[in-house]
């Protein structure tokens, strides 16, 4: 018995259980002793995944469990909910910084927030929520997916909040000025509670997002990612980011923007999209159809001449899968395409049929093999 929950627990950590593997470790579960070593083992993949970086996975839970209410505990269904996704965001930060492939996060609905404080906030997408500072004063409302915070003139402190969203999934949040961000699947950006009077504005951002900048003459606006910087007063524009993709971008809709990359500046006019390849300093400039670039905010997925590698990457996000191309030629081969509300099931049959391919799907695994 315990060698079946060792299994079990190592493949769930993996994110390779089977449905019928997934019901027998929830039974294994409901046994106090099996539960302590589920949780043991949770606790020691924290910190293998975070390495170095400071920590603890019952830290981590208490503060999980304080700011999900009053309860003294949570059942243990709830915790292996939370413990996974945890444990995936842990391990995409690891995964990333190592340059390997991936896990997509398997909790679609839910995203976390890890306060400047070091506290974690968990919210479902679903409802509505108020969310309260340390002094219990509420500073944002949280309805669906979407969070909008209260402006404080008060505020004097600078404090960052770090806002992950899962793979298949979208989030919006409305900061303290009145600028809106749309965030794409597996983003990571940090923004502060409220801005302080006399400073600049600025953000930080790992993934996707388009930004409608609140106009103010007197404190700029800047978005720093890993590539670039882009700053300015009012504007709409779109910023691609992954840290897993070669080439970062901006698109501008509506007003303009300075991108500085290694104190090479250019200025972006509406309509045009701003490139860089990664540790490279030239910003290519070229004009581009807007709609492609952002279809994503309403779900639309726009591949325009793009190699089925760079799909299967925007598909892994878009859909909350992970896929595995055992077909080496298929890599570049070059694809146009729009799906609208079509799932991966359906998209991958499309393709095959324009390039002959099998693939399975199981457990948010895919797997493209040679026909």
């Amino acid at each position: 018995m315990k060698k079946d929950l060792e299994i079990l627990i190592s493949k769930y950590l993996r994110h390779e259980l089977e449905a019928a593997e997934q019901e027998e470790l929830e039974v294994l579960l409901e046994h106090p002793e099996n539960l302590q070593e589920f949780n043991s083992q949770v606790e020691l993949e924290f910190l293998l995944q975070k390495d170095k970086k400071e920590f603890h996975a019952v830290q981590g839970y208490s503060k999980i469990e304080k700011n999900l209410g009053s309860e003294k505990s949570l059942n243990w269904k709830i915790w292996l909910k939370y413990a996974a996704i945890l444990v995936l965001l842990m391990a995409m930060t690891f995964f990333l910084n190592e340059q390997t492939t991936v896990t997509a996060i398997p909790e679609t609905n839910v995203v976390y927030i890890e306060e400047g404080n070091g506290n974690i906030k968990i919210l479902e997408m679903e409802g509505e929520k108020q969310i309260t500072n340390k002094k219990g004063e509420v500073i944002a409302t949280k309805i669906a997916n979407k969070i909008i915070y209260k402006e404080l003139p008060e505020a004097t402190e600078l404090e960052y909040n770090t806002i992950t969203v899962p793979y298949g999934s979208l989030f919006q949040i409305v900061l303290s000025d009145g600028t809106e961000v749309e965030l794409n699947a597996g983003t990571e950006f940090s923004y502060p509670v409220q801005f302080i009077n006399g400073e600049d504005r600025q953000v930080f951002l790992k993934g996707e997002g388009f930004f409608k900048v609140s106009t103010d003459s007197l404190h700029p606006f800047k978005v720093n990612t890993g590539d670039f910087h882009i700053s300015v007063l009012g504007t709409q524009f779109n910023i691609s980011a992954y840290e897993d993709d070669q080439i970062s971008s901006a698109v501008l809709t509506e007003g303009s923007i300075m991108l500085n990359n290694k104190n090479f500046f250019q200025l972006l006019h509406p309509g045009e999209m701003a490139s860089i390849t990664n540790s490279e300093a030239a910003i290519t400039v070229e004009k581009v159809n807007i709609r492609k670039h952002i279809a994503w905010k309403e779900g639309i997925v726009i591949f325009q001449n793009e190699t089925f590698e760079k799909i299967t990457k925007t598909l892994e996000r878009t859909y909350n899968v992970k896929i595995e191309n055992k077909v080496p030629e298929l890599k570049q081969e070059v694809f146009t395409a729009t799906f609208v509300d079509e799932d991966i099931e359906q998209i991958l049959a499309l393709f095959s049929k324009s390039r002959p391919f099998k693939y399975k799907i199981n457990a948010g695994k895919v797997t493209i093999e040679k026909k």
